[in-house]
């Protein structure tokens, strides 16, 4: 399931580069309202999910920097909008929301992987979060989604 990690200048914000490789557009998980502790949560899930796909070693996957698609934050544009205006062909989406179904700190974490040139979800999933402030649950989602995704991520072509 590994991914790439080949030194390019950090400041470009791409990890891997070579012409044939799938580039994958890690977006920054929306985190609605105002409640810090999920905000907090979807900034942790989203570095924690990148960070761990970096230190893979697979040289056909090339990862942009969830720093470069921030500045399309609250554009209202759709995952593949920012996609193409990052020439990916694939991006990592997704959400920290309160679950307003439960009570309590419970918070729910939906992703989606996101073929850029037809805007078609490869793959969807849903994850009841515990308190989003917790460590443990935190990592317990990004184990699943890094599973999950990089699992669809090997049957994609570039």
């Amino acid at each position: 399931m590994g991914l790439a990690f080949l030194p390019l200048a950090m400041a470009t914000g791409v990890i891997g580069g070579a012409e044939e490789t799938v580039r994958v557009g890690f977006l920054p998980f929306e985190a609605p309202g105002s409640d810090p502790g999920v905000q907090e949560a979807a900034s942790a899930v989203t570095q924690s999910l990148h960070t761990r796909f970096v230190r893979e070693d697979d040289a056909r996957f090339t990862l942009l920097s969830p720093t470069l698609a921030s500045r399309y934050r609250d554009r209202g544009l759709l995952p593949a909008e920012i996609g193409r205006s990052l020439r990916a062909d694939v991006v990592v989406a997704g959400q920290v929301r309160r679950d307003t179904a439960t009570a309590g700190a419970q918070a729910v974490v939906s992703a989606q992987l996101v073929r850029v040139s037809d805007g078609r979800a490869l793959w969807t999933g849903r994850w009841q979060l515990g308190d989003p402030a917790s460590g443990p649950d935190r990592r317990r989602v990004v184990d699943w989604l890094e599973d999950r995704i990089g699992r669809t991520l090997q049957t994609v072509k570039p």
